[in-house]
């Protein structure tokens, strides 16, 4: 009969192994990285929609405008690729998001702008001047 001797610390603590499988806080940066974080604002004569979308370039996006709905997306794709002398490692990266935003009536669609500066999508929304028009009185004859 033998004894063998082990390390604790080699063998994964089934406890600790649950907890880092489903740990919020891993979902939670996955989510932020794939799904950016969104901040929108109203102006007098426009709305503003600001995109915090680091790690992406300017022609990474596809901006498009259909039945006043807005739609922001993007898909990114890296790999990369490593010899040895008796090896090679390939390593793939693919991340995509796409954010839809319903726009009012009264915007100009023709004069959207986007602007990519500092790590931020920015667009602009300007607003159509309403007009209110009077009441005429009507005379009957």
């Amino acid at each position: 009969m033998s004894l063998i001797m082990y390390n604790r610390s080699l063998i994964p603590n089934w406890s600790n192994l649950m907890d880092t499988i489903f740990d919020d806080s891993l979902l939670l940066q996955e989510q932020s990285f794939n799904i950016p974080a969104v901040n929108e604002t109203e102006e007098d004569s426009f709305y503003t929609i600001k995109m915090a979308v680091s790690g992406l370039e300017k022609g990474d996006f596809n901006i498009e405008i259909e039945n006043n709905v807005l739609t922001i997306s993007s898909k990114k794709e890296k790999s990369a690729e490593t010899q040895e002398d008796n090896f090679t490692r390939k390593e793939y990266s693919y991340s995509s998001f796409k954010r839809s935003f319903s726009i009012p009536e009264n915007t100009k669609k023709e004069s959207i702008e986007a602007n990519y500066k500092n790590r931020e999508l920015i667009l602009t929304i300007p607003e159509r001047e309403v007009t209110i028009s009077k009441a005429k009185l009507i005379e009957v004859a």
